[in-house]
C-alpha cells in the first residue's frame, strides 16, 4: 500500500566525473523570497485541510532533477553509470526485492545485471529450504551403494546354506552309491575267485586221475607185452572231454581257442547279466571313488543368488526420488538462489532501517549510427509467504552519446596544398665488385644484384625526365665506401667507382646529356654512416666502446684495427653487416615544376573524403578508414583513435602542425599511452590555440582523469580568463 518505490537517478558531479560523462541539466533550482511557505510547505488557512484545487499557490522553492546526460565512447562503448536508491519502506526483513534495470536501444530491450536486495528473515527461510532439500538428496541411495545398503543378507545367506546342502546331498548319495557297488564287488570278486579255483582244482584232480590210468594201464600192457603206443593220449582225450563237459557249464574257453573275442564277450555278458541292475552301469564303466565329480559352491552361485535377493521395494522408492529430484526441488525451494552469477550485480543482505543506495556502472558496445540509450528498471517484491508485488517503474535516464568523432574536423573536406616549385629527390644505389676495392673500381652491372639497384635510379629518372609536371635541374652522385683498406686509396677509390658508375648511365641513359647533368661528388669512408648504425644494433655488444673509438679516433686505420683487434666478435658484425651498406652512390636529382614560378597553394575538394567524414561521425569507423586511409590527416589520425590504433594515430599526428584539434587529440592519446607530461603539454597547448576544447573537456574521461590527477583547473581557470580578456578588448575596440 506504500506508494513509495524503487528508482533510478543520474549520480552526482564528483561521481559524475569519475565516469566521463556530463550531467544535461544537473538541477534547476527557483526560490521565492516572498512567499508565505514555512520549510518548503505550503500554508493552509484556517480550518482548511486540503489544497483548494482551482487556487493558485506560490511555492517557496522549485527543485527539478535532471534525467539525462552526456556520456563519452571510447573504442566503440559508452559507460552507462546510475544510482539506485531504494527508500527504507519497501525494505522488509521478511522478503527480498529484485531490481531489473535495463536498457533501451533504439527498440530493443537490453536487461542489465540484476541488483536483488535480502531481508534476513527471507535468507534463513532459503538456507532452510536448501538443508531440507539437501537432507532429502542424501536419503537418495546412490546406485553404485545398493549393495551395502538394500542387500537381503539374511536370506541370501540361507540360500547359499540350501544350495551347499544340495551339492553336498548330491555328493553323499553318490558316495553311497559306489560304496555300496564295491561291497558288493568284493563279494562278487570272492565268489569269482572260488569259482575260477574250483574250475582249476577240479582239472587238476581230473589230469591227474587219467594220469594215474593211463600209467596203470600202460603198466598193465608193458606186463602183457602189449603195445603201449597211444596209450597216454587216449586217456589225455578223455581227460580233456570229461573237463570241457563240466567247464561248459561256467563258458570255459577249453576247445574254443578260435574264437576267443566271441567267448570274452559271451562271458561279459554273462557276468553283466549276474549283476543287479542297480551296478550294472558301475561295472561296465567300472567306476571308482574318484570319478565321483562333486558340485563346487562358486562366486557366480553367489552372484545368482545374490541379484535375486534385494529389498526392491525400497530400491523403487529410491529410484522414484531419484527421478523426482527436480520436482522435489520446486516444491522445497521456494525461492532458489539464482546459479547464473554473470546475471546479477548484487546480491546482498540488508537491514530495513535505512534508505539503501548503489552507485551502478556498465559498459555498453555502440552500433554504428546510435546516438541516445534511454534507461528503466522495473522492480518485485518476493516474500517468505510467497506472494509476490510489482513495484511501479522507474524513471527513464536518457544517455547522449559523446564520441570522439564529434571532434572531426570539415573543414578538411577541402584540401589546401602548397606546392614549391623547388623539389628533390634521393635514390640510394648500393653498388658491388668483382675484386678487392683496392685493385678494381671497375662497375659491372651483371655483378649480383648491380642491375636491380640500378634499376631503381633509371626507373627514377625516367619518370621524371619524361614526365611534363616537372623538370630535371641536376643530378648529384654521391660516391662513399667503407673502412676496409687505407684511409687515403679510399678517397680515391670513390671517385674512380663513382666515374665508372657515370660511365654506365651514359651508355644507358640514351639521348639524355649525362656528362653535363650528372655530377660527381666522392667522400671516401663513410664513418657518418658508420657510426649512426652501430647505435642503432642491438647485437653489437661492446657499442659503447666502439662508439667511443669511431668518434675520438685520429688516425682513421688505425682506429679499426683497434676495433678488430680488441673487439673481435662486434667488428665481424659491423663487416658483415654495416660495411656493405658504406658501399653505395646516392643520387640526389634536384628539380623544379614546370611552368610554375613560385610556391603557390593549390585548393582541391575530394567527395571521396567527404563520405569517409560522414561515415567517421556516424561512428561507422571500419568503412571511413578505409577512405581516410588515403589522406594521412587529422581526421585519418582522429578515425584511428576511434578505433583504438592509439600508437599510429599519435606517429600520424606528430608529423603535422599543431592545431587546437591536434593538439587536443595528442593530450588523449598521450594519456592512453601512460605518458602523462607529453599529456599535460599538449592538452594545455589546445586550450591556448583553441579555448572552446575547455568545454568539451568534460565529455571525455581521459581528459577529466588528466585534468584531476594533475591539479590543471586552476591553469585552465587562468587561459579561459586571458580569454575572456582578449575578448572584452576586442568588443571594447
Amino acid at each position: 500500500m506504500q506508494t513509495k518505490r524503487a528508482n533510478i537517478v543520474l549520480p552526482d558531479d564528483k561521481k559524475a566525473d569519475k565516469g566521463g560523462a556530463s550531467v544535461v541539466s544537473e538541477r534547476v533550482s527557483y526560490r521565492n523570497s516572498g512567499s508565505s511557505g514555512i520549510q518548503g510547505e505550503v500554508a493552509l488557512k484556517d480550518g482548511q485541510n486540503k489544497l483548494d484545487t482551482n487556487a493558485v499557490y506560490r511555492l517557496p522553492e522549485v527543485e527539478v532533477k535532471a534525467q539525462g546526460r552526456f556520456t563519452a565512447e571510447r573504442d566503440g562503448r559508452v559507460n552507462v553509470d546510475f544510482k539506485i536508491t531504494v527508500p527504507k519502506e519497501i525494505l522488509s526483513d521478511n522478503w527480498r526485492l529484485i531490481l531489473n534495470p535495463k536498457l533501451l536501444h533504439n527498440d530493443s530491450i537490453v536487461p542489465l545485471q540484476k541488483v536483488i536486495l535480502n531481508g534476513r528473515e527471507f535468507v534463513e527461510k532459503q538456507k532452510q529450504d536448501y538443508a531440507d532439500y539437501d537432507k532429502f538428496l542424501k536419503s537418495i541411495v546412490d546406485k553404485s551403494k545398493y549393495d551395502s545398503v538394500y542387500l537381503d543378507r539374511d536370506n541370501i545367506l540361507r540360500d547359499i546354506r540350501k544350495r551347499q546342502e544340495y551339492y553336498f546331498a548330491i555328493y553323499q548319495e553318490q558316495m553311497k552309491e559306489q560304496m555300496d557297488y564295491e561291497k558288493w564287488k568284493l563279494k562278487q570278486d570272492e565268489h569269482d575267485a572260488e569259482v575260477k579255483a574250483n574250475k582249476i582244482r577240479y582239472s587238476a584232480e581230473q589230469y591227474h586221475r587219467y594220469s594215474r590210468m593211463a600209467l596203470d594201464h600202460k603198466v598193465r600192457n608193458v606186463v602183457e607185452n602189449k603195445d603201449t603206443t597211444g596209450l597216454h593220449a587216449k586217456y589225455m582225450k578223455d581227460y580233456e572231454r570229461k573237463t570241457r563237459k563240466y567247464m561248459a557249464r561256467y563258458l570255459d574257453d577249453y576247445g574254443l581257442q578260435e574264437d576267443k573275442d566271441s567267448v570274452e564277450l559271451i562271458r561279459r555278458e554273462l557276468a553283466l547279466r549276474n549283476t543287479p541292475k542297480k551296478y550294472r552301469e558301475k561295472r561296465e564303466v567300472n567306476s571308482k571313488i574318484s570319478d565321483i565329480d562333486n558340485h563346487i559352491f562358486s562366486l557366480n552361485d553367489s552372484v545368482e543368488i545374490a541379484k535375486h535377493r534385494y529389498f526392491f521395494g525400497e530400491i523403487a522408492m529410491n529410484e522414484l526420488a531419484l527421478q523426482r529430484k527436480d520436482e522435489m526441488f520446486e516444491k522445497m525451494v521456494k525461492f532458489p538462489y539464482d546459479d547464473n552469477k554473470a546475471e546479477i550485480r548484487l546480491d546482498t543482505i540488508l537491514s530495513s532501517s535505512s534508505n539503501f543506495v548503489f552507485y551502478y556502472t556498465q559498459e555498453y558496445p555502440v552500433v554504428e549510427g546510435l546516438k541516445k540509450i534511454r534507461l528503466t528498471m522495473d522492480s518485485k517484491i518476493q516474500a517468505i509467504d510467497r506472494s509476490e508485488y510489482k513495484l511501479e517503474g522507474a524513471d527513464t535516464l536518457s544517455y547522449f552519446i559523446a564520441s570522439l568523432a564529434q571532434l572531426a574536423d570539415p573543414s578538411l573536406i577541402s584540401k589546401r596544398t602548397e606546392l614549391h616549385r623547388n623539389l628533390y629527390d634521393r635514390i640510394t644505389v648500393y653498388t658491388r665488385y668483382k675484386t678487392a676495392k683496392s685493385v678494381s673500381s671497375v662497375y659491372e652491372i651483371d655483378y649480383q644484384d648491380n642491375r636491380a639497384q640500378m634499376d631503381k635510379l633509371v626507373e627514377a629518372f625516367r619518370k621524371y625526365n619524361n614526365s611534363t609536371e616537372f623538370t630535371i635541374d641536376s643530378v648529384t652522385m654521391i660516391s662513399t665506401t667503407s673502412l676496409e683498406g687505407d684511409y687515403d686509396d679510399n678517397y680515391e677509390l670513390t671517385s674512380k667507382r663513382a666515374y665508372s658508375v657515370k660511365n654506365y648511365l651514359s651508355k644507358t641513359l640514351s639521348g639524355v646529356n649525362v656528362e653535363n647533368l650528372f655530377k660527381v661528388k666522392y667522400k671516401g669512408e663513410d664513418w657518418n654512416t658508420l657510426l649512426t648504425q652501430v647505435r642503432q644494433r642491438d647485437d653489437i655488444v661492446n657499442k659503447e666502446d666502439i662508439q667511443t673509438m669511431l668518434t675520438n679516433a685520429v688516425y682513421p686505420d688505425q682506429c679499426e684495427q683497434d676495433i678488430k683487434k680488441q673487439f673481435p666478435a662486434d667488428y665481424k658484425i659491423i663487416q658483415d653487416s654495416i660495411y656493405p651498406l658504406l658501399r653505395r652512390i646516392d643520387f640526389v636529382i634536384d628539380l623544379h615544376r614546370t611552368g610554375l614560378k613560385s610556391d603557390t597553394v593549390k585548393v582541391e575538394y575530394r567527395s571521396d573524403y567527404e563520405e569517409g567524414l560522414r561515415l567517421l561521425q556516424e561512428r561507422e569507423y571500419w568503412k571511413a578508414i578505409e577512405i581516410l586511409a588515403n589522406y594521412p590527416d587529422y581526421n585519418a589520425a582522429l578515425c584511428l583513435a576511434c578505433l583504438g590504433y592509439n600508437s599510429k594515430a599519435y606517429d600520424l599526428l606528430t608529423n603535422l602542425a599543431p592545431t587546437g584539434n591536434t593538439e587536443y587529440l595528442l593530450a588523449i592519446l598521450c594519456s592512453r599511452m601512460k605518458k602523462e607530461r607529453d599529456a599535460v603539454s599538449h592538452l594545455l597547448k589546445s586550450y591556448e590555440l583553441d579555448s572552446s576544447k575547455i568545454y568539451r573537456s568534460r565529455l571525455d574521461p581521459e581528459v577529466l582523469a588528466l585534468i584531476a590527477r594533475n591539479n590543471l583547473q586552476s591553469q585552465i581557470d587562468r587561459i579561459q580568463e586571458r580569454e575572456n580578456k582578449e575578448l572584452e578588448t576586442i568588443a571594447s575596440k
